[in-house]
């Protein structure tokens, strides 16, 4: 048999064993909580960025901020941009089709002193469209 006064000290100490073991598990299920949370938002802002813009929207003629503002996605690159006599050509890059067993398709936009002069499909060869653009008797 255990003295008196030893058996309030294993008492208080199974006690705080106990409260310990509770804030442990009651901190851990806040932690899961939070871990779900982080999880979930970027699964959320992941599909958001391979989301594919609608280039139905856009329409020649308008300017660079509004064209990218109408797609709601910033370009995926910068093709390129070359200065003219009378301006700066830009080409920025859209991925239009992203999927999981096919390479990805491209959408170039065109811009001629901020406005939208022509968009589509990549030719391959930008430098040779600017020129086109840049160059063109309109342009000069």
């Amino acid at each position: 048999m255990l003295p008196a006064p030893v058996k309030p000290i294993i008492s208080n100490s199974i006690q705080q064993v106990l409260t310990n073991i509770t804030l442990i598990i009651s901190a851990m299920k806040t932690y899961t909580k939070i871990v779900a949370a982080l999880l979930a938002s970027i699964f959320i802002t992941s599909c958001a960025a391979l989301r594919t813009p609608d280039m139905t929207k856009i329409s020649i003629g308008m300017d660079k901020q509004t064209t990218i503002a109408t797609l709601k996605k910033k370009p995926d690159g910068i093709v390129g941009s070359k200065k003219y006599p009378k301006g700066v050509v830009e080409i920025l890059d859209y991925y239009t089709n992203i999927g999981q067993y096919s390479p990805p398709e491209h959408a170039w936009l065109y811009f001629y002193n901020d406005k939208l002069v022509q968009f589509g499909k990549p030719t391959g060869n930008w430098i040779f469209e600017a020129d086109e653009i840049g160059l063109a008797p309109e342009a000069k």
